[in-house]
């Protein structure tokens, strides 16, 4: 079992490395990496490619996370308040 374990971290298994590459694909659409590889360009010598839309894009997508969420807290406190299951500290 152990061993098992072992080859399917390190990615000797098949089946680790068509998973690897579909986490991968899934993780392209996190607005996060798309943060982060804007960071690395940044950092990168070469001149980075369409910087301002891309900036923009991460600022927009944060902001909107920023107001989902905020709505979201909003929302549940509201239900807490109302149902009186709101403790108090």
């Amino acid at each position: 079992m152990l061993i098992t374990a072992l080859r399917t971290f390190s990615g000797a298994h098949d089946s680790t490395n068509n998973d690897r590459g579909r986490l991968e694909a899934i993780g392209r659409l996190l607005y996060l990496s798309w943060g982060a590889d804007l960071m690395r360009d940044a950092l990168a010598p070469d001149p980075v490619e369409h910087a301002v839309p891309r900036l923009l894009t991460v600022l927009a997508l944060g902001a909107l996370g920023l107001l989902i969420g905020g709505a979201t807290i909003v929302r549940f406190l509201r239900r807490a308040r109302s149902e009186g299951t709101l403790s108090q500290v």
